[in-house]
């Protein structure tokens, strides 16, 4: 708790009442805790708001700051009380707000938690029914990362620099109890917290921390072999990326001097500056090659009903474009849209023009490894329209069967091919090997 004492000399607490719809559930043992600002025990302030002044000025934030007001609610489901917490939020002038019971799962984007996107995401979901955090912040901050044993908790949290000291917000839910949890886990908790209370940091404590630490280790493998070998390839791919997948926003950076850089017109320019080192302008030289077919490739069928059908199978997803068209509105679009945007492609492809708004892409900065104050450590990821790469996909398609058809691509070449995948390349490599 050296945190949140820590903490509470910024932020002086005030409470107050959540409005009607807000409250949640508080059963006997079911607590929520924002562990760096209050700890909020059962039956103590029933739903509160917590928020308090903070008189410095945010170092990292693009707007200044006199004071920081943080408020908390348990939602119990907070998706039919988004009109609500936008109000609450807007009155109360909230620059951070913690949730807990959010409910929420991976269908529910984060535009729709961002209130009017005034407010940046950091959640943490259970993915099924019940549970659930998230914080809300309307200034810059940095999400902290959570150890790994900690990552089937229910936790999220932020770093806040102000006036050169480092604050720590973190929310988290504790259920009241856990149906899959070990009875051995569950025995050990309690033996380690009565003996605790009652003998402190003695060497029983240390025995059963002990045994509770390899009992918990033994149950995450058996937890991570379930999901591995299930069969299902969605529950393998969720499980890695959970593992792998790098979700953090871009804290400081450091320019060539050493300087930090928070202002985010500097961190673009910085990125720009790296990114374009990297860049290889095409010299509009082409390699030679021997002609092996007297067939020439047709040009791409741009027919309304192929280009309906195209959307239709688009992954119904509320992706980021520079057009603001995601790819989950053009699905549900599909049939009115098909023979417009027929026109358009056959118009693009004929000119050879292709419209401004495709050629545009957001840059999204991907960590790769080493310090994150370095722009060099990270390469780019471009967001393109929707729209231009249903076009693209339709021109791939014509021109893959043309090279198909007329055998111009080597049995020897596996990537970015349909049907061949690393695992054919190396059992062919195997195959190889076992045979010469």
């Amino acid at each position: 708790m050296s945190q949140c004492i820590r903490a509470s000399r910024f932020l002086e607490a005030r409470t107050g009442q959540v409005p009607s719809g807000m409250e949640g559930s508080h059963q006997a043992q079911q607590r929520s805790q924002t562990t760096s600002l209050h700890r909020q025990e059962p039956g103590s302030l029933p739903h509160p708001v917590q928020k308090g002044p903070n008189s410095l000025a945010m170092d990292n934030s693009t707007k200044q700051v006199k004071f920081l007001s943080v408020g908390y609610a348990n939602c119990f489901s907070v998706k039919n009380k988004l009109a609500q917490l936008e109000l609450v939020t807007i009155t109360n002038n909230f620059d951070i707000v913690c949730l807990t019971e959010t409910k929420l799962d991976n269908t529910f984007p984060d535009s729709l938690l961002s209130l009017s996107n005034n407010f940046s995401v950091v959640r943490k979901d259970r993915n099924k029914h019940g549970g659930g955090v998230a914080i809300l912040k309307s200034i810059r901050f940095l999400p902290i990362e959570i150890p790994s044993s900690l990552l089937s908790s229910e936790i999220a949290g932020v770093d806040i620099m102000a006036g050169g000291v480092s604050i720590r917000i973190v929310v988290g839910y504790h259920p009241s109890h856990h149906s899959k949890l070990d009875a051995e886990i569950l025995k050990l908790q309690k033996a380690k917290l009565n003996v605790w209370r009652k003998e402190g940091n003695s060497t029983n404590y240390k025995n059963i921390s002990a045994d509770l630490k390899v009992a918990l280790i033994k149950e995450e493998k058996r937890v991570n072999d379930e999901r591995l070998t299930n069969g299902s390839v969605k529950d393998f791919f969720k499980f890695i990326n959970s593992r792998y997948k790098d979700n953090q926003e871009i804290g400081t950076l450091k320019n060539d001097s050493g300087a930090p850089i928070n202002c985010d017109s500097e961190k673009v320019e910085l990125f720009s500056d790296s990114f374009s080192k990297v860049f290889t302008e095409d010299n509009n030289v082409h390699p030679h090659f021997d002609k092996r077919t007297e067939e020439l490739v047709s040009s791409p069928d741009f027919e309304p009903y192929i280009i309906e059908h195209t959307l239709s199978k688009l992954t119904p997803k509320l992706n980021t474009t520079p057009d603001g068209i995601p790819a989950l509105f053009l699905k549900n679009v599909c049939t009115a849209i098909a023979l417009p945007l027929s026109i358009i492609f056959r118009e693009s492809f004929r000119t050879s023009i292709v419209p401004t708004a495709w050629k545009t892409a957001i840059v999204k900065p991907l960590h790769k490894k080493g310090s994150r104050a370095n722009p060099n450590n990270y390469r780019p990821i471009s967001l393109t329209s929707s729209v231009g790469k249903v076009m693209e996909k339709l021109v791939r398609k014509q021109l893959t069967n043309y090279l198909n058809s007329n055998r111009l691509l080597s049995n020897c070449q596996y990537g970015f091919r349909s049907s061949m995948s690393t695992e054919a390349q190396l059992l062919s490599y195997q195959a190889d090997i076992l045979t010469n």
